[in-house]
Parts: structure tokens; C-alpha cells; sequence
């Protein structure tokens, strides 16, 4: 059992290379506990593994921040090459459970308290979104609570709105907390607009990410995974930011087929969201505020690690 943390966070379960050589098959049946839905749990069957330190890891996806503390229940299951299927104990696991055994046990003090600011990021986002919040992410963590990232220094990064020389206008910021963060450019563009443009015009997404990386991504308008209509606006969407980089100042504009910039060129960030939201809702700004500092904390893991 192992977690990553990437633009979202997944867990790793893994299957010994002897078990999964021995068959023809092998996959998992995942459970996610749900408190929000009908369905008691959602289901998921991983059939893709990658072979790494000696064993086969299947990754279990869509964690959203509120759901750190939601159990998972595995179930690995194999066919052998005449057909008959085998299946071995359900493991319950949690994304809490992986955080409170690092916190106690890892050596890297930098990470113990990304671990600590990782459940209080949690914690705080089932109160926020009322979401199993009778079960806190960092119930259990009261005794090393002195770890965590105390400094709360977000800095706005917010430019380009209030230019209004082009005919399209981004003038509007959000974020979406889902499985991985999103990042939110609302725009003036019209379905008439969208429609006879969508093909030709391209939104330019920049930044420089955490390796001191440029990066760079060009989409049509037409590409959902980067411009989608949202709360009744077209909108540029980004969902590629990893939690050390939530300091990170993303420009973006949009462009005709001729490469002629047709809309202002806005900056922002998820720091600026937290810059923006601080002195909100008391939940909000509690939010907010436990995203930034599991940022930090991200930051200076990476750094040292």
C-alpha cells in the first residue's frame, strides 16, 4: 500500500510479482466508501498494472480532499489459464490510515508535516463541504499538531483583468475542489461565438512548474478537457497543477487561427484564490488556508526530500 501525491493524490495497491505471474489474469475490485450519494460506495476495477520494486501496483484514482478520510475496500482477483478465478481477503485502507503511520514512523521531518497539513487540509474540507464530518481526517492527530505549517503568506498573483482593449474578456476566477484542483478562467465568448470559433481559435495555458520547467499547452476551443461551458460561462479550465505547485502563476489568453491575440492575458493562481478567499466564510478562509499551508509543506518536502 503506498500513496502518491501528484494533481491529485492515488493509491498505490500492489500485488507480489510471484501472485501475479502465476496467472493469466489479475485485477482488483475497489470500493470507495460515499457519504454524499444513494450508493454506498463508488466501484472501480483496476486491470492495469505497473511493475516496480519487484511487484505489480494497480493505482486507485479520484480522491478528492474531503475524501482522505473515506475507507477503501481492495479485493484482488485472478484467472488462471483454464478460466478458473481465485480471489484473495478485501484490505480496508485509507488515505488517513497511510498519513497517521508516516507521521509516526517516517525519518524526513518534512514530511511528517506534509503529512500533518495534508489530514488538517482534509479535516477542513469535510467541514467545509459537510462531508463525513463526523469523521475527521485528523482526529487522531491531536499529539503531533505542533508540526504543522504555521505560516499563512499567500500573495496575489491576480494581473490582466481589468484590460478591456480586446473584444473577448476574462475578468472571472475559481477554483473547483474535485479529485484534483481546477483552476477556473471565466470568459465573455457567446454560444454564437463559441460556435463559429471553436474550432479556429486556440487558449494558451503557461506557466513555470515546480522542476523550473516551462510549460506550455495550446487547445482549440473545441477541447473540453481545457475550455468547457460552466455555470452558464465559457470557460478556460486547468487541472494539471500538482499541490507543491499552488504557488505557480498560470497566464492564460486566447488566439485566432492566425495567432492574433483576441482576449486580454490574465495571471492567476491557486495562492491568489487563497489570497482572494482568506478574509471570507469562516469555513472558506479555513479552507483556503489549510490548502495554502499543505502547499508549503509540499514545497519544502520536495525540496529536501
Amino acid at each position: 500500500k503506498n500513496v502518491t501525491f501528484a494533481s491529485d493524490y492515488s493509491m498505490l495497491l500492489a500485488v507480489s510479482k510471484a501472485n501475479y505471474d502465476k496467472y493469466s489474469t489479475v485485477y482488483l475490485k475497489v470500493q470507495k466508501v460515499l457519504y454524499d450519494s444513494e450508493a454506498e460506495y463508488d466501484e472501480a476495477e483496476l486491470t492495469v498494472a505497473k511493475y516496480t520494486n519487484g511487484m505489480y501496483a494497480f493505482t486507485y484514482e479520484n480522491f478528492a480532499a474531503r475524501e482522505i478520510a473515506s475507507e477503501v475496500k481492495a479485493t484482488v482477483y485472478a484467472i488462471d489459464a483454464d478460466g478458473n478465478e481465485f480471489y484473495g481477503p478485501t484490505l480496508t485502507y485509507s488515505m488517513r490510515e497511510y498519513a497517521e503511520y508516516q507521521i509516526e514512523n517516517s525519518k524526513n521531518e518534512y514530511f511528517k508535516v506534509m503529512m500533518v497539513d495534508f489530514l488538517n487540509y482534509g479535516a477542513t474540507a469535510q467541514t467545509y463541504f459537510g462531508y463525513n464530518a463526523d469523521d475527521l481526517a485528523n482526529k487522531n492527530i491531536d499529539a503531533y499538531q505542533d508540526l504543522a505549517t504555521t505560516e499563512f503568506n499567500p500573495v496575489n498573483g491576480r494581473s490582466g483583468a481589468d484590460d478591456t482593449s480586446y473584444d473577448v474578456s476574462i475578468s472571472q476566477f475559481n477554483l473547483i475542489f474535485k479529485s484534483k484542483i481546477t483552476v477556473l478562467f471565466a470568459t465573455n465568448i457567446t454560444d454564437t461565438v463559441m460556435a463559429a470559433n471553436k474550432d479556429n481559435w486556440t487558449v494558451k495555458i503557461s506557466y513555470t512548474n515546480f522542476e523550473g520547467s516551462e510549460v506550455e499547452i495550446v487547445s482549440a476551443l473545441s477541447d473540453e478537457t481545457y475550455f468547457a461551458k460552466l455555470g452558464g460561462k465559457w470557460c478556460v479550465q486547468y487541472i494539471g497543477l500538482k499541490a507543491r505547485e499552488m504557488d505557480k502563476i498560470v497566464t492564460v489568453a486566447i488566439y485566432d487561427a492566425e495567432g492574433n491575440q483576441v482576449s486580454n492575458a490574465v495571471t492567476y493562481s491557486v495562492d491568489t484564490y487563497a489570497f482572494d478567499k482568506q478574509n471570507g466564510t469562516a469555513t472558506l478562509a479555513d479552507l483556503v488556508k489549510a490548502m495554502h499551508k499543505f502547499g508549503k509543506s509540499n514545497i519544502e518536502y520536495f525540496k529536501n526530500k
